[in-house]
């Protein structure tokens, strides 16, 4: 009871620092948790965070952060974390000594502890004081000395550049500046397949921005990329996987990345054809590869300019070849590819007029291999495949489709969709009750869907989502 009456509204800063100082003297793991626990939950809210910041709880937020106790360091730095988005948080963390123990704390043994002191440092660099702060020579020499000390150290620091540099411009130019982002690079190119592997991963992080992606163009690292796609070596066998994940991460972005990665391909002696690239691991003998290479798909169809590479004609083998997995034996590849059409679909803005043709299309052609086939007939009777899978992918294309009116239309055209949406008895699981909710939510949230679905069942479905 003690416990549900804490709060930050009824909690004062003396009863805050008794909790800091029970830390001292607990003699069980359950009481420790039970402390943190309770120091949470009085420090929660708008209240608690002003409290937080007060003088008073400096001492004892110093003292946490240098516990032997991994959950004190944690629960600390994640309080502390909370600070560190405030436009007074440079100035907190640089007076009060917290960022060059956020620093240090990189090299944490504690997991969680290194991710809240990455988020920390991260989220300082968002304003120029913080940037110029996280970011200075005493800063920046200490990073360089972490990351010397080990592999390990070393791809937590350069984890945190790729941050820093995935803000924004001034972020991208402070980091490249100082060069660290070389760093990053010249793990690209070891012989130890693991640091390779982790480096490649960096890159997601790295190439989000518009600046990111054109450093990594300018530095060959995207024609890299491509080329271990189109024409893997058998050392490559294992960071191909990551190596499309990469690429597909960075093809969601848009445009300007989608353009970038054509540009990179279409530089050399040999052009690269990314649909080909691509296709040629559709009967690749790794799971892992088909699976990554169905979702690098719909990534080049996310973007307008890749929605219409997908579409084109000179590309139908690469489009043909992705939707027959719509009907493949293996009912998990069946569920990703549906998925993977239902994010190109639900990624596009709402009705646009430009896109809207061709995600027409696209969803028409899901089941285009098989003769005679009506798409949204044949998406509906994969609902009932013993797979839950698969039936949360259905359900997941369902709430791209609403997205649209041309999409709420295809759904409710078909014979029993409408009672099925409306129907509670049908989900035994919390997570299918859950997607039938969002899709009703979604069709609502349309500002044409009373008139498209009509007014009585528009009305069912308001009444649906308020029981």
């Amino acid at each position: 009871n003690f416990h549900n009456k804490m709060s930050s509204q009824s909690v004062g800063l003396e009863n805050i620092q008794q909790l800091f100082e029970r830390l001292k003297s607990v003699s069980s793991a359950s009481e420790l948790d039970d402390t943190l626990a309770l120091i949470s939950s009085t420090l929660e809210g708008e209240n608690g965070l002003q409290k937080l910041q007060s003088p008073e709880l400096v001492v004892y937020l110093q003292n946490g952060l240098e516990a032997p106790s991994a959950p004190i360091r944690s629960v600390t730095l994640k309080e502390l974390q909370r600070v560190s988005v405030l436009p007074t948080a440079v100035d907190y963390f640089t007076g009060h000594g917290f960022l060059n123990q956020a620093v240090k704390m990189l090299t944490d043994d504690d997991v969680g502890v290194q991710e809240s002191a990455l988020g920390i440092l991260a989220n300082l660099t968002k304003s120029p004081r913080g940037l110029a702060a996280v970011l200075s020579e005493q800063s920046v020499k200490q990073l360089r000395q972490i990351a010397d000390t080990d592999e390990t150290l070393r791809f937590r620091v350069l984890d945190l550049y790729c941050r820093i540099a995935s803000q924004g411009s001034e972020q991208f130019q402070a980091c490249n500046n100082l060069h660290l982002l070389e760093a990053v690079l010249s793990q690209l190119h070891t012989d130890d397949i693991l640091l390779r592997l982790n480096s490649i991963q960096l890159l997601e992080n790295l190439g989000t921005t518009i600046d990111g992606i054109k450093f990594l163009q300018s530095r060959n690292v995207l024609r890299q990329l491509w080329e271990t796609i189109s024409s893997p070596k058998p050392e490559d066998s294992f960071i191909l996987p990551t190596v499309i994940q990469t690429v597909s991460s960075l093809l969601r972005w848009g445009d300007s990345h989608f353009q970038a990665m054509v540009d990179a391909c279409a530089a050399g002696e040999r052009p690269i054809n990314m649909a080909q690239s691509l296709t040629l691991h559709f009967s690749h003998d790794n799971d892992e590869v088909v699976m990554a290479t169905i979702w690098a798909v719909s990534s080049v169809a996310a973007s307008h300019l890749g929605l219409k590479a997908v579409l084109d004609p000179s590309n139908a083998a690469l489009l043909s070849e992705w939707l027959e997995f719509s009907s493949s034996s293996n009912g998990d590849v069946r569920a990703a590819l549906l998925s993977a059409v239902g994010s190109v679909i639900d990624r596009r803005a709402s009705d646009d007029p430009i896109d809207t043709p061709g995600l027409q299309l696209l969803y028409s052609k899901i089941f285009q291999h098989i003769p005679d086939a009506v798409t949204t007939e044949r998406l509906m009777k994969q609902i009932d495949e013993p797979l839950i899978q698969l039936r949360f992918a259905v359900f997941a294309v369902m709430k791209a489709l609403a997205k649209h009116a041309w999409g709420i239309k295809e759904i409710i055209s078909y014979p029993g969709v409408k009672e099925f949406l409306t129907n509670r008895g049908t989900e035994h699981t919390k997570r299918g009750g859950e997607w039938k909710y969002a899709i009703i939510q979604q069709i609502l949230q349309h500002p044409a869907s009373k008139e498209v679905v009509g007014v009585a069942y528009w009305h069912e479905l308001q009444l649906f989502l308020k029981q």
